[in-house]
C-alpha cells in the first residue's frame, strides 16, 4: 500500500505539471485567435477553456495546501486518473473547438477576398459600358445647365417681386402684433386673475365631490380618542414612554429613509395604545410636516375602500396647492372610475408622491377583520415603491392593532413595538410637555432638509 501511495503520488504530480504545460501552451494560442477573430462563437470558446483552466488549478492549489499525510491518502483514495484526467480532456477538447473555429473563421475571410476579387473584375469589364453612360451623362448635364440658366434668371425676377410684397406683408403684421401685445399688456392682470379663481373654485368642488362620498371620518374619530384620552387618569407622559424607551421606534423615526412600524398591544393596553396613536398624531399635525391618519371608531368597523377613500380625501387637502386644475381633474376623474382597493392604492401612492415626508398612522381596528390582512399587503407593496425611488419622497408608516391576534409575524424587515411590558408603562408621572414631541419634531426637520 505504501509503495502504491509513493507511485500515485508521484504520478499525481507529474499529471499536474503536465497540465500546467498544456494551460502554458493554451494561453497564447488563446489569446491570439480570440484577436485574430473576435466572434462570438470564438468568445464562448475562450470562455469555455478559461473555465476548464480555472478547474484545473483550483484542484493544483488545494492539493498543493494539502498537508503530507493528505497526500499519501489521496493517492489511494483519488489517484490521478479520477481528479484530472475530466479536466485534462476538456481542456484538450476546447483547444480543439478553438482551433476548429479559427479555421473556419479563416475560411470564411478567404471566400469575402475571392467574392471582392470577383467584383473587382466585374467592374473592370464593365468599365467602357460605364465611361459611354459618362459622356452621355455629361452631354445631358449641358443640356439641362443651359434649362436651369433660363429658369434661374427667371426665377431671380420673381424672388425680386415677392421680395417687395413680403416686406409690406410683414409691415402690417408687425403693426398687427403691436396691436395685439398692447391689448395683452391692458387686459393681462383681469385674465390671470380670473383664471386663478376659476381654478381655486373648481377644486374646491371637486373637493367638496370627494368628502361627500366619505363613510368614514378621520377628524371626529381623532376628536373622539383625544376626548377619551383626556377623561382617563393615565399621564400624558405615560403614553410618550411608549415611543421615548423603545429604540425600534427611535430608529423608524430618526431615519432618512422610507420604513414602517407595527405596535401590538393586549386587549388590556387598548387604551394606553390610542393614548399613544393619539399623541404622536397631535404632535405631527405642524404646518411643514403631512399626516395621515386612520383611528378606529367606538362604533363600528368600516372596509378598507372606505378607509383608503379617506387617505385619499386627507392627501388631496393636505396637497391643495401643488395641484393645477388638469392634474387635479385627471385624478378625479381615476378617483371616480376607481372600482378596486389596487386602484385607490395607486392613486394614493401617486398623491403621496408629492410630499417629501409624510408620516401615515393606520389602526386595524378601523376596518373590518378581513380586510386588514389585505390592506397591509397593499401597504408593504406601496412602501416598496418609496423604497425603490429612492432618495426621493419619504414615507413613513405606523400601523397599530390590539386584541389577542396582535401579534403576527414580522414581514418585510418591520420593526415590532409591543405594548404592555410593565418598562414601557413605569417611569414618568407628571403632566407637560410630551418628550417624543421634541423627537418627532427633530426627526421630522432632519428628513426636511435632506
Amino acid at each position: 500500500m505504501d509503495v502504491m501511495a509513493v507511485v500515485e503520488n508521484e504520478k499525481l504530480g507529474m499529471t499536474i505539471v503536465i497540465g500546467l504545460c498544456e494551460v502554458a501552451d493554451a494561453l497564447p494560442r488563446t489569446e491570439l485567435f480570440l484577436g485574430l477573430y473576435p466572434t462570438d462563437a470564438m468568445k464562448n470558446a475562450v470562455t469555455t477553456i478559461y473555465t476548464w483552466i480555472l478547474r484545473f488549478l483550483i484542484r493544483a492549489l488545494k492539493w498543493y495546501e494539502e498537508g503530507k499525510i493528505r497526500h499519501a491518502l489521496n493517492a489511494v483514495i483519488k489517484p490521478a486518473a479520477l481528479q484530472y484526467d475530466d479536466v485534462m480532456s476538456g481542456i484538450r477538447h476546447s483547444c480543439h473547438l478553438m482551433s476548429n473555429r479559427a479555421s473556419a473563421s479563416s475560411l470564411a475571410e478567404q471566400r469575402d477576398m475571392h467574392e471582392k476579387l470577383r467584383a473587382l473584375q466585374d467592374s473592370a469589364l464593365a468599365l467602357p459600358v460605364i465611361q459611354a453612360q459618362q459622356r452621355e451623362t455629361n452631354l445631358r448635364l449641358s443640356v439641362f445647365q443651359d434649362h436651369m440658366s433660363s429658369a434661374l434668371s427667371n426665377a431671380e425676377k420673381r424672388h425680386d417681386q415677392v421680395s417687395k410684397d413680403v416686406a409690406s406683408l410683414m409691415a402690417m403684421v408687425r403693426q398687427v402684433w403691436e396691436t395685439i401685445i398692447s391689448d395683452q399688456a391692458v387686459n393681462a392682470d383681469a385674465r390671470i386673475h380670473l383664471r386663478n379663481t376659476m381654478s381655486e373654485i373648481q377644486l374646491v368642488q371637486a373637493l367638496g365631490t370627494v368628502s361627500s362620498s366619505l363613510i368614514f371620518d378621520h377628524m371626529a374619530n381623532l376628536q373622539q380618542s383625544i376626548q377619551l384620552r383626556d377623561r382617563r387618569r393615565v399621564m400624558r407622559d405615560q403614553y410618550a414612554m411608549v415611543f421615548q424607551k423603545s429604540p425600534a421606534f427611535n430608529k423608524w423615526n430618526s431615519s432618512a429613509h422610507s420604513g414602517s412600524i407595527k405596535l401590538t398591544s393586549t386587549f388590556k393596553n387598548r387604551n394606553i395604545l390610542n393614548g399613544s396613536l393619539t399623541l404622536a398624531i397631535e404632535s405631527l399635525r405642524q404646518p411643514r410636516v403631512a399626516v395621515m391618519w386612520a383611528l378606529r371608531s367606538r362604533t363600528r368597523a368600516y372596509d378598507a375602500t372606505e378607509i383608503l377613500k379617506s387617505l385619499i380625501c386627507q392627501a388631496l387637502r393636505l396637497d391643495y396647492s401643488s395641484h393645477t386644475d388638469v392634474t387635479f381633474s385627471f385624478q378625479l376623474r381615476r378617483y371616480l372610475d376607481a372600482n378596486s382597493d389596487e386602484d385607490y392604492f395607486n392613486i394614493l401612492g401617486e398623491l403621496l408622491s408629492h410630499f417629501k415626508l409624510v408620516y401615515m398612522i393606520i389602526q386595524l381596528e378601523a376596518m373590518l377583520s378581513e380586510a386588514a390582512s389585505p390592506f397591509q399587503r397593499h401597504l408593504d407593496d406601496l412602501l416598496d415603491k418609496f423604497k425603490n425611488h429612492a432618495p426621493g419622497p419619504i414615507l413613513k408608516i405606523l400601523v397599530a392593532r390590539s386584541g389577542p391576534l396582535a401579534s403576527p409575524s414580522q414581514v418585510r424587515g418591520q420593526h415590532v413595538l409591543r405594548i404592555g411590558g410593565k418598562k414601557q408603562l413605569k417611569g414618568h408621572r407628571t403632566y407637560g410637555a410630551s418628550p417624543v414631541t421634541s423627537k418627532l419634531r427633530q426627526s421630522r426637520n432632519q428628513a426636511l432638509d435632506e
